[in-house]
């Protein structure tokens, strides 16, 4: 066979017999198009901007296409299309260009951030649009492991709603940060930078579009989580306002902070171990190895939801409490499920994963293990927090978008379940009449608690 005519059959090329219009076919077992038909069925169902796919009209070939992002160097920099190759890789004088590049790049941090909080702050890039409108619309449904805590002194009965919960712990977070300064003749800063900024790690994140829950995943943990951790092992070394900066945090401080260790003592994040009720995510105190097996503390569970499952509105029952109200929180009742089909509200089922991750590693006698837990869309987060005078209560922060910071209050959580910095002194339940009544055969939260009363 001639290695042209292999070419054809192989990669596309030439007529595509029976199909004049050449539109891909998804499979209702194999719901992403080929690989060669792959840009233009996401071009076409998610509207973000790429050019079409271009169409021979005398023979039906379909061209090569543009790339539908324009290069990391393109964006970076003032490079002219005439600079790019077909491919968008660089031409001719690629090296200047790219050195220029990489002076333009680091010119620009050197303006932005001039401390470790200016990091923190940085923008923190949106994730890409999923290659569908109606794609990742599901969570997970309630199970028996998470219903059997019902049995347990630890079930779930009040939610209290403070908005301003985590303010004081973005107060001293802010306080800590400023006082580590970024010098940009270090290497060692510049590569601690690089790990921090989600423009640099965005280059190697899923994209243009998003397929699965797996996706969002990858972009939380290498522009949220990752980067969190990195502050809060930095913060280790903050001696206070009254005290020095270390030294020696200029090289040797700022480089561990993002290296590793095997096993690690440093905190970190990790998957969950294998359970019943298993996080997404976890941030322990590092690990230890014990017989042969990992074990750690669990300091925060972290739990992650498409933007599709996670819409605006998902949570608005529990906000009614305006921001500026005198009053500052608000007392709902939740009550637990008896079965794993009670639940009808996405709402509601996520609230009992939170509390059920919290409470898994807890007997009955125990206190209050773990004390923060995260929720996040990468568009919006979500933060909870448990205290052992209130055990059958779950406080919720306000919702946190990208306009708040988001990388900066995670570091802060972090920061406070580490010890680094002071916990928020929570309210105690409004535990009205309407609060205190059981509702039988009820499940999740109870509407009529929302409202403010009078």
């Amino acid at each position: 066979m001639p290695l042209s005519h292999f070419h054809k059959q192989r990669f596309g090329g030439g007529k595509q017999d029976g199909n004049s219009d050449h539109t891909p076919q998804l499979d209702s077992h194999n719901p992403m198009p080929s690989p060669r038909r792959r840009t233009r069925a996401m071009t076409v169902s998610t509207h973000i901007g790429e050019p079409p796919s271009r169409q021979d009209a005398s023979d039906g070939d379909i061209q090569d296409e543009p790339p539908a992002v324009p290069p990391p160097a393109f964006r970076m920099g003032k490079v002219s299309s005439e600079d790019l190759t077909r491919d968008g890789s660089l031409t001719g004088h690629q090296d200047t260009l790219r050195d220029t590049l990489f002076r333009v790049m680091l010119e620009k941090w050197k303006h932005n951030y001039k401390t470790v909080l200016d990091l923190a702050r940085a923008p923190l890039v949106p994730i890409p649009n999923f290659y569908s409108a109606t794609a990742c619309q599901t969570t997970k449904r309630t199970t028996q492991s998470e219903v059997g805590l019902f049995d347990t002194p630890r079930e779930l009965k009040y939610i209290v709603f403070v908005p301003h919960m985590l303010d004081v712990l973005q107060t001293q977070a802010e306080e800590m940060l400023n006082d580590f300064p970024v010098d940009w003749e270090t290497p060692e800063h510049v590569m601690f930078a690089a790990h921090c900024l989600s423009e640099m790690a965005e280059h190697l994140l899923p994209g243009p579009v998003l397929c699965n829950e797996d996706d969002v995943e990858v972009w939380c943990d290498h522009t949220i989580f990752r980067p969190s951790v990195a502050f809060v092992r930095l913060a280790r070394h903050w001696k206070g306002r009254s005290g020095n900066i270390d030294p020696s945090w200029a090289k040797a401080r700022i480089s561990d902070a993002v290296s590793e260790q095997i096993p690690s003592l440093k905190p970190s994040m990790c998957s969950a171990t294998h359970g019943t009720i298993i996080p997404d995510r976890l941030f322990t105190n590092g690990f230890m190895l014990e017989n042969r097996r990992s074990v750690s503390e669990t300091l925060a569970t972290l739990e992650i939801k498409t933007p599709h499952v996670w819409y605006p509105e998902l949570f608005g029952d529990l906000f009614r409490l305006p921001p500026n109200a005198a009053k500052k929180s608000h007392t709902m009742r939740f009550c637990w499920p008896k079965s794993v089909s009670s639940l009808k509200e996405t709402r509601d089922r996520i609230l009992v994963q939170v509390w059920a991750q919290m409470t898994a590693d807890e007997g009955p006698t125990d206190k209050v293990l773990t004390e923060y837990a995260s929720l996040t869309s990468h568009q919006t987060n979500l933060f909870f927090m448990r205290a052992n005078e209130h055990p059958h209560t779950l406080f919720v922060s306000r919702e946190y978008g990208y306009d708040h910071y988001p990388v900066l209050v995670m570091f802060a959580v972090f920061a406070a379940a580490l010890g680094l910095i002071h916990a928020p002194v929570l309210p105690a339940p409004d535990l009205r009449e309407e609060v205190l009544e059981n509702y039988p055969g009820k499940a999740g939260l109870i509407l009529t608690t929302c409202s403010l009363p009078p």
